[in-house]
């Protein structure tokens, strides 16, 4: 008689991958980047608001995306695309605060269209697998323009919202458990708003307590 073959053993489960931030809590910093390059702000120190051009000069634009960390430097023909991109990102930001429809992403599109998408299988040490998209761009804007489109594909509308305080209008995103950011920074506007909040409950306790000691005319 020919020997039974065995059977091979049963495969083990493998490891599922930890749970991953909620992705609509993740930060948009190039969204938030572009859609306040136009906006008026009003720094910490400074008594009125001022509106800073930054599409006037190399040095200016690269001031503004430095923070991004992009692998590429803006070159001196990018600025007027830069400022058409940023109108129109401020422009698509502002209807989903408002709840509206977004306008078309003409400059968007056309700008993320030159970027070009890799995928790899990645294999882990506890034998997940996952696949690894990787994107890839030759300049800064078609760098900035993808990034703001996958920004724009996992946000929460609910989460964009304009600062608290009356005297600022900067957009931010709300990436709190809580949903209960109230102001774009802590400075200056949250120390402002406190600060406020102070001067008039001193006032009305103050004009309170002159009332009271006023004497009564008979």
């Amino acid at each position: 008689m020919s020997a039974t073959p065995s059977r091979p053993a049963p495969a083990q489960p493998i490891p599922q991958p930890a749970a991953q931030p909620t992705p609509q809590r993740r930060p948009v910093p190039a969204l938030i980047a572009l859609s306040n390059a136009t906006r008026a702000r009003r720094p910490a120190g400074v008594r009125r608001q001022i509106t800073v051009d930054h599409f006037v000069s190399c040095g200016a634009a690269r001031a503004l995306l430095e923070p991004l960390g992009l692998a590429h430097e803006l070159a001196a023909g990018d600025l007027e695309p830069l400022r058409a991109l940023a109108d129109e990102t401020r422009a698509i930001t502002d209807a989903l605060v408002a709840g509206r429809r977004p306008p078309a992403a003409t400059a968007l599109n056309r700008l993320a269209e030159q970027a070009r998408a890799t995928q790899t299988l990645q294999v882990a040490p506890d034998g997940s697998l996952t696949a690894d998209i990787r994107w890839h761009a030759d300049t800064a804007l078609a760098e900035l323009a993808c990034r703001i489109v996958t920004e724009l594909g996992r946000l929460d509308p609910a989460r964009l919202r304009y600062c608290a305080r009356e005297a600022c209008d900067l957009l931010f995103y709300d990436t709190t458990r809580s949903r209960n950011q109230r102001w774009h920074s802590e400075s200056p506007c949250g120390l402002r708003e406190r600060q406020d909040r102070w001067r008039r409950m001193t006032g009305a306790a103050e004009d309170t307590a002159s009332t009271a000691e006023k004497p009564v005319t008979v």
